[in-house]
């Protein structure tokens, strides 16, 4: 879009948060995707629990581990993050490098100085010295339960070595959480994209023991609630009816809508405007569906599935593989048997941007 068309408003809100990030806990762009929530919440109630977050990129999911861990930090429980982007290289190359490096993050957010010489024993191996460390010096020190959320776990599939032995050691952790007394105090949160593709037997796996939450798009009663905040009636938009031309383009997507809001709100383009660009590469959408249409182009597979679904107007099979990945990015929704585009915008952009 062109800066030429920018004016200022009066009514442009300091308080809306330009999309993209989490959303913090209380924020008033959160939207419940009840009952998710609540399912979550009762199950980190519940000794050494496990609740599994899966989406498509930005759905939500970290902004759903921050609520469900403020209302825990409410119910005076121990809550730490631990974003797996965080890793650098050096960490990621090594397990044992990578396993301090766990500890030590989680470690800090506790402010629990580091013991690595008292409880990491080389003859035991790095997965043991893990485990102990975690039970001595922090399971030990609180009376009260201790939430781990592990973010974008996903990253770890590009490591092998490092996930086979990570993985395995949380589902070791989940099981002794049933019956120790120590573990019952560790809730794990771990949340990734679509499925994962790991060298783990399914009896080593964390990715199917616990509570499996799914991130759906928004219903339109959702959708009604996330425009609320952002009072589009200062704009000129009086009904939910007037928006229904941008809804057909992008649904229920969270992260489209949250960008639509914020630039309507702000007066910088009109709905008319927003919609009439929405699938070139001026528009609000353009960098976003760019960056996209580079990821498909770096990889011939993926291209030809999407180009035939763009073909396509009915749901289709795709090979398992390339569904999952393609879901990852969030470019379709997948069930057990058939795909379908995320939305129209994606199908207008691409039919125009990507050769056959």
């Amino acid at each position: 879009m062109a800066a030429t068309r920018y004016s200022r408003r009066d009514h442009i809100s300091n308080k809306i948060e330009f999309p993209g990030s989490p959303l913090s806990f209380g924020s008033p762009l959160y939207i419940d995707r009840s009952p998710i929530e609540d399912l979550a919440i009762a199950t980190l109630n519940q000794v050494g629990s496990l609740v599994r977050i899966k989406a498509p990129q930005r759905m939500g999911k970290t902004s759903l581990i921050n609520h469900v861990m403020g209302v825990a930090r409410q119910a005076e429980m121990q809550t730490v993050f631990v974003d797996i982007r965080q890793a650098d290289t050096k960490a990621l190359g090594d397990l044992d490098k990578f396993l301090r490096w766990f500890c030590w993050v989680i470690g800090q957010q506790l402010n629990l100085d580091t013991k690595f010489d008292e409880y990491w024993f080389e003859s035991a191996g790095s997965k043991l010295s893990c485990t102990t460390y975690m039970q001595e010096c922090f399971l030990r020190q609180f009376e009260c339960p201790l939430i781990v959320a592990i973010d974008t776990a996903h990253y770890l599939v590009d490591y092998p070595n490092i996930a086979k032995n990570f993985f395995s050691m949380l589902r070791s952790w989940y099981e002794q959480a049933r019956v120790r007394d120590d573990w019952q105090k560790l809730r794990l949160i771990i949340a990734h994209v679509a499925e994962l593709e790991l060298p783990l037997p399914s009896n080593q796996s964390p990715f199917n023991v616990g509570l499996q939450l799914n991130l759906p798009y928004f219903t339109m009663p959702q959708v009604k609630d996330l425009a609320e905040p952002y009072e589009l009636h200062k704009v000129g938009i009086d009904d939910f009816f007037t928006l229904q031309p941008l809804l057909s383009l992008v649904g229920g997507h969270p992260y489209l809508l949250q960008l639509a809001f914020y630039w309507l709100q702000s007066g910088y383009v009109s709905l008319t405007q927003l919609v009439q660009e929405a699938s070139t590469d001026r528009g609000i959408y353009g960098e976003h569906l760019r960056c996209l249409c580079l990821a498909l182009q770096q990889d011939d597979t993926l291209m030809a599935a999407f180009n035939q679904m763009l073909l396509t107007p009915e749901p289709i099979r795709l090979n398992a593989k390339t569904a999952y990945r393609l879901e990852d990015m969030g470019l379709i929704q997948s069930n057990d048997v058939q795909s379908s585009l995320g939305c129209e915008l994606y199908r207008q952009y691409f039919c125009t941007h990507l050769e056959g």
